[in-house]
């Protein structure tokens, strides 16, 4: 862990701290580790309320734009007419919404 979040250097004007060399001491301590990240991607919860958020917050406004441009029928038609696809995720967001599960982990 401590190869990947820290790192001692050789002292120097350059302002571009990532181009400072690596202390000798540091590399030859570290020399026969692996980098190792503290987070773990295990799960991601996918809920409808996390799908709420998403599509009020980053579509909201293009959404109501169309709607105050178009029908709620025009929406639902040109859906319609179009080859869109549910994700993983979507679908099982719809499969368990239907099943009156609230929530539910994609591992």
């Amino acid at each position: 862990m401590l190869n990947n979040y820290l790192r001692f250097v050789v002292n120097s004007n350059d302002s571009h701290k990532y181009r400072l060399s690596t202390a000798p001491y540091w590399k030859k301590l570290l020399s026969h580790t692996d980098k190792i990240s503290v987070f773990s991607k295990v799960g991601v919860e996918y809920d409808m309320s996390k799908f709420e958020n998403y599509l009020f917050q980053q579509c909201g406004s293009s959404i109501l734009t169309y709607l105050q441009t178009h029908s709620v029928q025009n929406l639902i038609d040109e859906l319609g007419q179009r080859d869109i696809k549910l994700n993983k995720k979507q679908q099982l967001l719809v499969d368990n919404y239907v099943q009156d599960c609230d929530f539910y982990i994609i591992e």
